[in-house]
């Protein structure tokens, strides 16, 4: 329960040095918020103004030297008894201008943490998404080189069979032109 004006940048660097979830990124908002410090300040200026009417106006005191009266000091005393009449018409004017101020306050401490709270999921999800893209990218990376490597694969094996039949073919056209040949039986 500090000031306002107390709170420094050491307490934001605080929040920041530990994980920030959706609550500290709130809590740093509402440090680094400058239209709500001065919507703070206004609020305890309505306060201000609140004790201001609940207290009666003070009396005023003269005193007057006279002596054509033949007395010495003439001391007179008056009271703004319009001032002490309004003084609950006041006081209930400023309570609701305070409670206006603490609404106003109320409403915008809320509006700042659901709009961050708002960001802060976006970013995780963002990041998220990042991370999936990311894991996808390297799975068709994988998968493209894994399909180079069968596709250099098959091609060996159908050159490697394309050799292999062109041996047979070869071995096969010598041994049929060898058999074709006349047999010399004498």
């Amino acid at each position: 329960d500090r000031p306002v004006a107390d709170t420094t940048n050491d307490d934001v660097l605080a929040l920041v040095a530990q994980p920030v979830d959706a609550n500290t990124a709130v809590r740093i908002a509402l440090l680094n918020n400058r239209e709500l410090r001065a919507q703070l300040r206004e609020l305890g200026i309505a306060r201000a103004r609140l004790l201001g009417a609940n207290m009666l106006p003070n009396p005023t005191f003269e005193a007057e030297l006279q002596p054509e009266r033949q007395t010495s000091v003439e001391l007179r005393v008056e009271w703004n008894v319009a001032g002490l009449l309004l003084a609950p018409l006041r006081s209930e004017a400023a309570s609701a201008d305070l409670d206006r101020a603490r609404l106003e306050v109320a409403g915008e401490v809320i509006e700042l943490g659901y709009r961050v709270r708002v960001a802060f999921y976006e970013l995780q999800a963002a990041e998220e998404i990042l991370r999936i893209s990311e894991h996808a990218l390297e799975a068709l990376g994988a998968a493209q080189t894994a399909q180079q490597d069968f596709h250099f694969t098959i091609e060996d094996n159908r050159n490697k069979q394309d050799t292999d039949y062109a041996k047979v073919l070869r071995e096969n056209s010598s041994a049929r032109a060898w058999a074709d040949q006349p047999i010399d039986i004498s």
